[in-house]
């Protein structure tokens, strides 16, 4: 995980909190969580960003496991479960429209 600090010349156009940054490896994904302005009153310099990558959100759900948070818990056996019905041949259907 990353912490940028885009400095005062930054100019911020999208408004947007969260900016996916594309990458043909899977690895190299990103996405980045934004703090326009981030300060209190005229300490206000500069705005910062938070880059992570998937490892990252890994570690984070990890975490959340280790201290018992129920979705973290089942976020992390559904995904065992996953990992085994694929050792034993299961494929995931490839015409599921994307969720909204």
């Amino acid at each position: 995980m990353q912490l940028i600090r885009w400095g005062q010349a930054y100019k911020v156009v999208d408004h947007g909190w969260f900016l996916a940054a594309k990458h043909s490896n899977p690895a190299e994904i990103t996405v980045k969580a934004r703090f326009p302005q981030f300060g209190r009153g005229y300490e206000r310099k500069s705005d910062f960003s938070v880059a992570m990558r998937w490892g990252d959100v890994e570690t984070l759900i990890q975490k959340f496991a280790e201290l018992n948070h129920p979705d973290a818990v089942k976020l992390k056996a559904a995904v065992q479960l996953a990992q085994a019905a694929e050792e034993i041949g299961w494929q995931p259907p490839t015409n599921v429209p994307p969720a909204n």
